[in-house]
């Protein structure tokens, strides 16, 4: 599944329904954005606007917008938590810090990756 940097605040809690489930929330971000009345983005399914977002989260991008991980305060422990959960090397969890998205599946010489793993493909 594809996985995103989304820049929230601190103390941002994802909403959950009455089943404890995350509701999905697509982002805010400039390609969702269009000319028309109905593509408004300011409905219950968008991510909030925050005035200074001062931390980063993971979200799952295919489901819509869930996170899969807690608020970070700065990329280090992004990137400490991505090796750690996501046995990822530290340059491996860098540069998804740098590009802030992985796709959700590469096909690499007949191989398939999916989401982080294509962070592992050597040249």
């Amino acid at each position: 599944m594809s996985r995103e940097i989304r820049k929230v605040d601190i103390n941002w809690e994802h909403p959950k329904d009455d089943t404890d489930r995350y509701k999905p929330l697509n982002s805010r971000d400039e390609e969702h954005k269009c000319n028309c009345e109905d593509c408004e983005i300011n409905g219950d399914g968008y991510m909030p606007k925050f005035d200074s977002p001062n931390a980063l989260q993971i979200y799952e991008g295919v489901s819509e917008g869930t996170p899969i991980s807690p608020v970070f305060k700065n990329g280090d422990e992004l990137v400490k938590w991505l090796m750690i959960e996501e046995d990822l090397t530290e340059e491996q969890a860098r540069e998804f810090l740098k590009m802030e998205y992985v796709p959700s599946m590469v096909m690499v010489g007949g191989k398939m990756y999916r989401g982080f793993d294509s962070l592992k493909i050597k040249d």
